[in-house]
């Protein structure tokens, strides 16, 4: 069972924040609540449809993968493996010189 304002979907639970921020500052809010939150990781495509629903709150979504540049490795911040992705035509679209975090749109 999930706290006031959040979301269940199967064993996790969901909270979306319509403020605008930049990834860092909503990685800070989730580790904020104090209750071992994160930026979501999707696993697969019926979650991915779950999280997708979720945009007709907000435009855009900050997910917790990140790409590590160094050697150039998709991860979860939750310490997830990637197993499950479902990229956009031309995307990812990183750069290979700096760290970069993905947003769902």
């Amino acid at each position: 069972s999930c706290s006031e304002h959040w979301t269940a979907r199967g064993d996790k639970c969901y909270r979306v924040f319509t403020e605008q921020m930049t990834w860092k500052k909503a990685e800070e809010n989730c580790i904020g609540l104090g209750i071992g939150a994160k930026l979501a990781s999707i696993s697969s495509a019926e979650e991915q449809q779950f999280v997708d629903k979720q945009l007709l709150i907000c435009e855009d979504l900050w997910s917790g993968l990140i790409f590590h540049h160094r050697d150039s490795m998709l991860a979860w911040t939750n310490g997830n493996s990637v197993s499950f992705t479902n990229w956009a035509p031309g995307e990812p679209n990183v750069t290979l010189e700096a760290d970069g975090c993905v947003r769902v749109n």
